[in-house]
């Protein structure tokens, strides 16, 4: 029999869609509180409980960030980390980031999604660099250091400058939800970027940050977030998220909108071209991503040969789900992935 533990700790991503999960209604209050703020459960209790009820046959316990330690992993057949390290990063610095990656490694108990995807996916200057390498639609980024003092970071603000992006953007290469993501005018001030990085530094997030040009495009038309789970394609949600909200204490707030053939009205052309560019993405992938990954592309890059060019904008290696917006059953589809995972030979 085995033993499954689930890291569990989103303080997001609600998921009341009862009608579609008709056993989530029952979940006792001592699940229910671990990762809400809101009076509906959060998707990663969400998917525990509904994993606990269908597959008796296994043993499903809830772990929260006080059970990531080598000798309680050990206990395990299976450890799956819906709480992930991201959320480690901004919640308790990159030094506790680090030590969440240390435990998994130093356990070597199987652990979903892999150590080196989430290290991959997290440092959003790795995975920027080696699509780029790999032909494939990203951003023109700059990554510099926080740590360097004021002729570094003049000097960055200059190279930025040089560019001619005019406004831009910058954001924690090991960050979510657009936490210290900023929106810059072509006229800043070496004081006013010194100001912004010396912050970054103050919050141990990590110390790299990365600049790219503002995409106005971006909040015109949708991001289109697709959904991989075991390397196949299962949905996607489209995104407008009101610029007023971004990196808010309440959340972004999220215009949605959904492919032709998922009840929607975005083109199936455009979804047929971005699930051949996220499988091309998927297959360059140097590491397992066989539990979910989430890709998503926003609208668009400067070329002038191709009319709005989509680009990968995220790669996600455990995203909000959104199983209130959507029809797919995605909570079902990740309890069966998950039990797929603890099925495998070791």
């Amino acid at each position: 029999m085995s033993k499954i533990g689930i890291i569990v700790g989103i303080m997001a991503d609600s998921c009341s869609n009862y009608k579609l999960y008709p056993v989530l209604k029952d979940m006792p209050d001592e699940l229910f509180d671990l990762s809400n703020y809101m009076e509906e459960p959060a998707s990663d209790v969400s998917i525990v409980y509904n994993l606990q009820k269908k597959y008796p046959n296994k043993t499903i316990d809830v772990l929260t960030m006080d059970d990531v330690n080598v000798k309680k992993f050990k206990e395990y057949d299976l450890i799956i980390g819906l709480y992930e390290a991201t959320n480690v990063n901004l919640s308790q610095g990159y030094e506790a980031f680090k030590e969440y990656l240390s435990v998994i490694k130093s356990s070597k108990v199987p652990f979903y999604p892999k150590p080196e995807f989430i290290d991959f996916a997290a440092n959003k200057c790795k995975w920027i660099s080696h699509l780029k390498k790999h032909g494939l639609p990203v951003l023109d980024t700059i990554v510099f250091e926080n740590n360097k003092g004021k002729a570094y970071t003049n000097g960055i603000l200059k190279k930025i400058k040089n560019k001619g992006w005019g406004r831009f953007i910058t954001k924690p290469n090991i960050s979510a939800y657009s936490d210290g993501f900023r929106i810059w005018d072509p006229k800043t001030t070496d004081k006013q970027f010194q100001k912004y990085v010396t912050a970054n530094v103050k919050r141990d997030i990590g110390s790299k940050i990365l600049a790219q040009r503002y995409v106005k495009e971006f909040h015109d038309f949708y991001e289109v977030r697709t959904y991989w789970i075991n390397n196949t394609y299962k949905y996607a949600v489209g995104t407008i998220i009101d610029i007023d909200t971004l990196g808010g204490v309440r959340g972004e707030s999220l215009d949605f909108n959904f492919p032709e053939n998922e009840g929607g009205t975005l083109e199936m052309k455009l979804i047929r071209e971005l699930k051949k560019v996220g499988k091309k993405a998927l297959d360059c992938i140097p590491c397992d991503t066989s539990l979910i990954v989430r890709i998503d592309f926003g609208c668009c890059i400067e070329n002038k040969n191709v009319c709005r060019e989509y680009f990968i904008n995220e790669i996600e290696y455990m995203p909000n789900l959104f199983c209130n917006e959507i029809e797919f059953p995605v909570i079902d589809m990740m309890s069966k992935n998950i039990i797929r995972l603890s099925n495998l030979k070791k």
